[in-house]
């Protein structure tokens, strides 16, 4: 998320005001993402106010909001991804075809689950998708030595 810190009342160290809820935040202050290719796709079914907007749009990330697939259904929302994020530049989280090199799972409660572990299970089934778009491509380090190669080529 990319709340600010303060949305918890502040925090009286550094250290207290990174969690769950300001990762993004903090990423966008140390300049560690590229404004123009960010994008929360499928978030929050509710809002917490308007400054979910404006915390969102201050960090560089265009929305798409999860009730969009009513309108412009699944493919219209994949279409919005590849046409922000691009093909090349590493990715955060993304779909096949998008550069995926690193992703997290969060907001997972087993505590709170049925026998049946609905978040549980969730979050497997995410990590298997998430860890197979991962590997397609081949080992990250097989791609880093083909990106070595391609830039001796062209000097």
């Amino acid at each position: 998320d990319t709340w600010r810190p303060k949305v918890f009342g502040g925090s009286p160290t550094h250290q207290a005001s990174i969690n769950h809820g300001t990762y993004f935040y903090h990423a966008a202050q140390e300049g560690l993402l590229a404004n123009d290719t960010n994008i929360h796709a499928g978030i929050r079914t509710t809002l917490s106010g308007l400054s979910d907007y404006e915390n969102d749009g201050y960090c560089g990330f265009e929305i798409v909001e999860a009730r969009e697939i009513d309108t412009i259904g699944t493919e219209g929302i994949i279409k919005k991804i590849h046409d922000r994020v691009g093909h090349d530049k590493p990715v955060y989280l993304g779909l096949e075809g998008i550069n995926l090199v690193a992703a997290d799972i969060v907001e997972v409660a087993p505590a709170y689950d049925t026998n049946a572990e609905h978040t549980t299970m969730a979050a497997a089934d995410t990590l298997y998708e998430v860890m197979t778009l991962m590997v397609k491509k081949g080992p990250l380090s097989e791609m880093v030595k083909q990106d070595e190669i391609e830039a001796k080529e062209a000097l």
